[in-house]
This record gives C-alpha cells, structure tokens and sequence, in this order.
C-alpha cells in the first residue's frame, strides 16, 4: 500500500514473458534479415515494433491508479527489467553479449535505483558472468540450485515476517 494506493503485484514470470517475447521478435527479424526478402523483414519488423510497443503500453497501464479502487499493478522491474534481456541477444559473439549485458545492467541500475536501491546488487552478475566458459556447467549441483531458488525465497519471506 502506498499511501491510499493499493498495489496489485505481478510476478516476475509475466516480466519474463514480455522479454522472451520481445527476444524472440528480434532474433525472427535478425533472420528475415539474412533472407533478403524485403516483405518478410518488413513483417518481422512490425512484430519487434509491435512486441516492445505491447510491452511499453502494459507497462504504461501498470502505473496507471484506477479512481475508483485505488489499485494499481505493479510488474517487477517495469520496462528497463524487460528490455534488459535484449542485451544478450544482440550479438552471437560471446565478448559482444558479455559487453552489451554489462552495458545495460549498468544502464538498468542508473534508471531503477530510485524504485529499488537495492538494484545495485545485480552489478555482482557481471564478474561471474565473465567467468563463463561457454561450456555447460557439471550437473552435480543441478538440484541443489534447483532447491536454491525457492529455499532462498522462502528465507527471505521468513525475515520480513520476523522483522
């Protein structure tokens, strides 16, 4: 509740879903590009332009409070969270990725530091990223990052209702 504002949040799963789908758009666009067919890179040009647009205007609608309930939706991350993935497919060259993710998560912590001060940690992504071999990883761990996820929310839930 902010104030009289309720806020109704969205998870993190519809953020995904916007990005992937705005992935997707541009790496069929990047394709249509290899094609030469000019109505097919036209087409898929509208798809990227329409993806991010759909995107933009949820998330517009996201801030916008209805009068009368005093509700608004709240989507993690808002528009920077979205886009952010984009950086990593730009390129199929490793040190290309890795240089444009490094970009736009700097970008991304500059424009969300406000909303959530906290952002600043994602900046820790970026040495481990330049660790990355590009070789799968041992499946040993496999199921122990598979319990992480949900133990460390759990833990996390567990503080706030303590404190």
């Amino acid at each position: 509740i902010y104030g009289n504002i309720r806020s109704f949040y969205l998870n993190i799963l519809l953020t995904f879903s916007f990005s992937i789908l705005i992935c997707f758009a541009y790496l069929h666009w990047e394709k249509s590009l290899e094609s030469g067919n000019t109505l097919k890179i036209r087409l898929s040009a509208l798809l990227v332009l329409g993806a991010v647009f759909v995107a933009v205007g949820f998330c517009a609608f996201c801030h916008y409070v209805n009068a009368e309930t005093m509700y608004r939706l709240t989507i993690d991350y808002s528009l920077p969270g979205i886009l952010l993935p984009l950086a990593a497919v730009l390129s199929k060259d490793r040190k290309k990725q890795f240089l444009y993710y490094s970009l736009a998560i700097i970008l991304f912590c500059v424009v969300s530091y406000t909303k959530t001060p906290y952002v600043w940690f994602a900046l820790l992504d970026i040495p481990i990223l330049a660790c990355y071999n590009g070789q799968k990883g041992k499946t040993r761990l496999k199921y122990g990052f598979y319990l992480f996820y949900p133990a460390h929310l759990a833990f996390l839930y567990l503080i706030q209702t303590i404190f």
